[in-house]
C-alpha cells in the first residue's frame, strides 16, 4: 500500500502473467524507470516553469465605477466582476489604491429599465484619457456587458482577455444581480457568507436554471460551505450540468477541484487545479487554493511564489502559505508577524493557524495573545471547539477526549483530515501517547496528505522512528508523492 501508484503501475506491468505484456527488455523497463527516479526535481521543475509562466508581471488598473440607476452595492459587484474577468490572463491585475496603478478605468453604469451601459475610459498615471468605449445590453445581461468591457479593455491596452461568451446570459435582471452579489459574498470564505451566497444562487437558479456559471459557483459555494456544515455532497451534478453548459469557462474546473479535496481525492484535484489555471491562469481564488494545495504536498517555492503573486499591486488575500512555510522552516518570528498583519486586514484563519503555531514553539505569551484574538463571532462549532482543547492542552497540561466528539463522520473528509490533525498536536503536546496514536490514525484514515506536517511538525518528535509514527508518515508522503507526479504528467501533456 505505501508503494506510489506510478512505481505500482510499472511493477505489476513486468509481474504481467502473459509475456506480451511484460516489458520486452531490460532498455524498456529502464526506460519506464527512469522518469520516476528524478519525479520530485522534475515535478518541480515543471511546477516552475508553469508558475513562471502564470505569475508574470502584470498591467495594474485601478477601476472606479459610477452609478447612475444602480445601488453601490451592485456596482460593487459589478466592478469585482469586470476586475476577475480582467485578471483571468494574469495580464491585468486590479488594484485597490489608485497611486499603485498604471493606470485607471473611469466607468459608469447606467440602468434604465430593462436597458443597461457601461460607460468605459482609460486615464493614465498623469491624468491622460486615452481610450473611450461604451456597452450596451440589456439589464439581464450585466454579467457579460462587464466581460465585454474586459476585453476591450484588454485590447486596448495590447494584452489578452477572453470575449464574453453566452454562458454569463440570464433570463432576468434580477437573476444578474442576484449571481454578481453570490460572487461577492462566496469570495469572503466564512460560513455566513457563504450560506448567504448559496440563498443568492438558489434564488438565481430559479429564475436561470440553466446558467453554467450559476451552477458552478453555486456548487463552488457548497463545496466550501461543506468544510464548516456536515451534510451530503451536492456539489457534483452541479458541476457536470455546468461542464456541459460551458466547458471553456474555468469555474466548472474550480469547484471540481475544491470538490476533490473535500473528499481527499487528490490526484483528481490536481488535474482540475492545473486544468483551471489553463483556462484562467490570473483567477485570484484560483491561485490561492492551488498555492494552499501546492504547500501541503511540500512543494514550498513555487507555492510562495503564487502566493506571492497574489500580493502584487495591493491584493488583498490570504497569507496563510508564506505563514505555514515559515511556520514549517521553524522561523516562528516570522509567521507570527505574517498573522498579526492578516489579523488586522480581518482575516481570521490566520490567527488561528498562528494559535497552532504557538503551541509548535511553546510560545506561551503568542498563544494566550491569539487564544483572545480568535475568541470571536463567526466561528464554526468545530473550530471553537478545537480551540478549547488546544487551550486545555497548552495552558492546563491536560486533554480531554470528549473535547474532540465533535470530529465526526458527518464532517466532509478533508474537515475531518485537518481537524483530527489538529487534535493530534494536542495529544503530542501534553504527551497522551495512546490519543495522539489514535487521533493520528484518523488524519490519515480521513485522507491527510500533508506532507510537511508528518516532516516538520516539531511536537511530534518524540514518536518519531517508531513503527507505528512511521507507517502513517510513508503513507501520507506516498499520498504527496502521487499528486505531484499527476501535475507533472498534466503538466508535460
Amino acid at each position: 500500500a505505501d508503494v506510489p501508484e506510478a512505481l505500482a503501475t510499472v511493477i505489476t506491468t513486468a509481474m504481467a502473467l502473459d509475456p506480451d505484456a511484460r516489458y520486452a527488455s531490460a532498455g524498456a523497463l529502464w526506460d519506464a524507470l527512469a522518469p520516476l527516479a528524478s519525479i520530485g526535481a522534475r515535478s518541480e521543475g515543471r511546477l516552475f516553469a508553469f508558475v513562471r509562466s502564470i505569475c508574470r508581471s502584470a498591467r495594474l488598473l485601478h477601476i472606479e465605477l459610477a452609478c447612475d440607476g444602480a445601488t453601490p452595492a451592485l456596482g460593487d459587484a459589478i466592478r469585482h466582476h469586470l476586475a476577475s474577468r480582467l485578471a483571468e490572463s494574469g495580464e491585468i491585475r486590479a488594484v485597490e489604491i489608485a497611486s499603485e496603478a498604471d493606470a485607471t478605468v473611469d466607468g459608469a453604469i447606467v440602468l434604465q429599465g430593462a436597458t443597461a451601459s457601461l460607460k468605459l475610459a482609460l486615464v493614465s498615471r498623469d491624468g491622460d484619457e486615452f481610450w473611450r468605449a461604451r456597452c450596451e445590453g440589456s439589464a439581464a445581461s450585466l454579467p457579460t456587458l462587464a466581460e465585454r468591457a474586459a476585453a476591450e479593455i484588454a485590447r486596448a491596452l495590447a494584452t489578452s482577455a477572453r470575449p464574453a461568451g453566452e454562458t454569463s446570459h440570464f433570463v432576468t435582471r434580477e437573476a444578474a444581480e442576484l449571481y454578481l452579489d453570490a460572487r461577492v459574498e462566496y469570495r469572503r470564505f466564512y460560513p455566513a457568507n457563504i450560506e448567504r451566497a448559496v440563498e443568492l444562487l438558489d434564488r438565481a437558479l430559479a429564475l436561470s436554471p440553466d446558467n453554467p456559471n450559476v451552477l458552478a459557483c453555486k456548487a463552488a459555494a457548497l463545496t466550501r460551505l461543506r468544510f464548516f456544515v456536515s451534510g451530503p455532497d451536492r456539489a457534483h451534478e452541479l458541476i457536470e450540468r455546468a461542464r456541459a453548459l460551458g466547458s471553456r469557462e474555468a469555474l466548472p474546473w474550480v469547484a471540481n477541484a475544491e470538490a476533490c479535496l473535500q473528499d481527499m481525492r487528490v490526484v483528481e484535484a490536481a488535474r482540475s487545479w492545473v486544468t483551471a489555471l489553463r483556462l484562467a491562469p490570473g483567477l485570484g481564488d484560483t491561485r490561492e487554493t492551488f498555492a494552499s494545495f501546492l504547500m501541503e504536498l511540500g512543494a514550498f517555492e513555487p507555492a510562495s511564489r503564487l502566493a506571492e503573486s497574489l500580493r502584487s499591486g495591493g491584493a488583498l488575500h490570504s497569507r496563510e502559505v508564506p505563514m505555514r512555510v515559515a511556520a514549517m522552516r521553524g522561523q516562528f518570528d516570522e509567521a507570527f508577524a505574517i498573522a498579526d498583519e492578516s489579523g488586522r486586514a480581518g482575516d481570521m484563519r490566520a490567527l488561528v493557524s498562528a494559535l497552532r503555531y504557538a503551541m509548535w514553539s511553546h510560545d506561551l505569551e503568542k498563544f494566550r495573545r491569539y487564544w483572545e484574538r480568535t475568541d470571536a463571532p463567526g466561528i464554526d462549532a468545530v473550530t471553537q471547539r478545537l480551540r478549547a482543547s488546544l487551550r486545555s492542552a497548552v495552558l492546563e497540561g491536560a486533554l480531554d477526549p470528549s473535547q474532540l466528539e465533535l470530529i465526526g463522520p458527518s464532517l466532509s473528509p478533508r474537515r475531518r483530515a485537518v481537524a483530527n490533525q489538529i487534535a493530534t498536536e494536542a495529544a503530542a503536546y501534553v504527551r497522551r501517547d495512546a490519543l495522539f496514536f489514535e487521533c493520528l490514525d484518523r488524519a490519515v484514515a480521513a485522507g491527510v496528505f500533508d506532507a510537511p506536517w508528518i516532516d516538520r511538525c516539531p511536537i511530534f518528535d518524540p514518536y518519531r522512528g517508531s513503527m507505528h509514527f512511521e507507517t502513517a508518515h510513508r503513507t501520507i508522503h506516498r499520498r504527496a508523492y502521487d499528486a505531484l507526479v499527476e501535475i507533472d504528467g498534466c503538466l508535460a501533456d
